[in-house]
């Protein structure tokens, strides 16, 4: 069996990192303060649906950081960079700057605010901003059989309300959502179906996309993790970790996501590996404030206890089924 990679330190995915493998041609002209080319540069490589992306963090911050006066446009991009966050309070001040699809923001926001009590996604009558509050509804309830409902059902969802939207890059959105499609399938199948399929999901859709999108890190990683929990070797190294890690890696928000789709595999390592996601889940899910958050990173910290031989009491099951009830 080979080793499953390098667990990264201690990691702070609210620190500031460089900028220095964002596009040139952005650099360039935020240096020379062009901001009719940052805006255009910023619409080829900066999505206001889906924000983690090949750039990472670093162009995430870079673009909290540019001295730019707001739109409609950029108001979407920080207030989703904030949700990201869990900066409530940017939130607010960008909401009302009047962003793009306003009501998508407000249903997220309320979704990962939410009590551990909530059963059911924010109401709206539009049928993407349906199909956006329920994958965080069912992921933050930990539904898996809603979940997996949920990814069958998406397949057949066309959004053409893309070619209406300024913020998203249709090239990029719809390579992404093949992509996507792969990965949830995969996430689907392997917590609530069939691993042969998970692992033929995840095996697809490590070539979907664009290269260097985090999916398909996630993709390369489930398939991997699948294939040794059905009995296979583990025989490759581990990408998602050290991603999260790096600059180019995924927001606080979506790290959490992507560590909590991949986290019941990690129970089967021979290392570290449970310990550290729920550490690091505890530290997105408390800077998040988001109850249900907390709650799952709580749990996998008491499963990481138990299965390092700690007592149910010293690993804090009582105080978790306290505070699930």
């Amino acid at each position: 069996m080979k080793v499953s990679g390098t667990i990264p330190s201690e990691v702070d995915l609210w620190a500031p990192v460089p900028f220095d493998d964002l596009p040139l041609s952005l650099l360039q002209a935020a240096e020379r303060s062009d901001w009719t080319t940052v805006r255009d540069e910023l619409r080829a490589v900066m999505d206001g649906l889906t924000t983690d992306g090949v750039y990472g963090r670093a162009l995430l911050q870079f673009v909290m950081s540019l001295p730019l006066p707001s739109d409609p446009v950029l108001a979407r991009y920080r207030a989703a960079i904030c949700i990201d966050h869990g900066d409530w309070d940017g939130l607010r001040r960008h909401l009302a700057s009047n962003p793009i699809g306003a009501a998508e923001l407000i249903g997220v926001r309320d979704s990962i605010l939410a009590g551990t009590d909530n059963t059911e996604p924010p109401n709206t009558d539009a049928k993407h901003e349906r199909f956006l509050f329920e994958v965080y509804e069912f992921v933050l309830q930990r539904a898996v059989r809603r979940y997996k409902r949920w990814a069958h059902r998406i397949l057949a969802f066309y959004p053409d309300v893309v070619w209406k939207r300024r913020d998203i890059p249709p090239g990029r959105h719809f390579r992404l959502r093949r992509l996507q499609d792969g990965v949830w399938l995969a996430i689907a199948e392997s917590h609530g179906g069939i691993l042969a399929i998970a692992e033929a999901c995840a095996d697809e859709a490590q070539w979907l996309g664009d290269e260097g999108e985090p999916g398909r890190d996630v993709a390369h990683d489930l398939k991997t993790l699948i294939g040794y929990a059905r009995g296979g070797p583990l025989d490759r190294d581990l990408r998602l970790r050290a991603r999260i890690s790096s600059p180019a890696g995924l927001s606080p928000l979506g790290s959490w996501e992507t560590l909590f789709h991949v986290v019941p595999f990690y129970t089967y390592l021979p290392d570290d590996s449970l310990r550290w996601t729920a550490r690091v889940g505890q530290q997105i899910a408390n800077r998040l404030a988001s109850p249900r958050a907390q709650l799952q990173a709580r749990s996998w910290h008491v499963a990481a206890g138990l299965l390092e031989g700690l007592s149910a009491d010293e690993a804090g099951l009582p105080g978790l089924l306290a505070e699930s009830r």
